[in-house]
């Protein structure tokens, strides 16, 4: 790891020059990844969480946001099963409404993006997937 961290200085000083932030996604779990960006230590490198990758490895979101939410500068939306792909909003392992609940309690105000399933008919599918978020979030306001 620290191999990884020396060879990515460069970058890291190259985006902090031009103004540029890095949002790093890992599999890692909450206190691995914790400490790799406190090994890191650069304000600008900060986290990507991406709930249904969590959701497929088995991680408790609870604790990821503890450890690292303050951290987090864009939130994926997608939802998996555990060990498994990529599904529809809402028909996999992902707690969105505890994820939700806890980014609105570290009073989260970064970037969302929706990162949902495809399927035969993309266009259907993203505007169910789309408004199924919507109405999730409607909640946390």
């Amino acid at each position: 790891k620290n191999e990884l961290i020396n060879a990515m200085q460069e970058a890291f000083d190259l985006a902090k020059e031009i103004g540029m932030k890095i949002s790093l996604e890992t599999d890692l779990d909450a206190n691995s990844f914790k400490n790799l960006l406190e090994r890191i230590n650069r304000e600008h490198v900060q986290a990507n969480y991406d709930i249904g990758n969590s959701a497929s490895l088995g991680y408790d979101p609870v604790k990821e946001l503890e450890a690292y939410g303050h951290k987090i500068l864009n939130v994926h939306v997608k939802d998996r099963e555990l060990n498994g792909t990529t599904v529809p909003l809402g028909s996999g392992n992902a707690n969105f409404e505890l994820v939700f609940s806890k980014l609105n309690e570290i009073r989260y105000a970064g970037g969302i993006t929706m990162q949902a399933a495809r399927g035969e008919n993309d266009i259907e599918i993203a505007k169910k997937q789309l408004l199924y978020t919507q109405e999730l979030l409607e909640q946390f306001k």
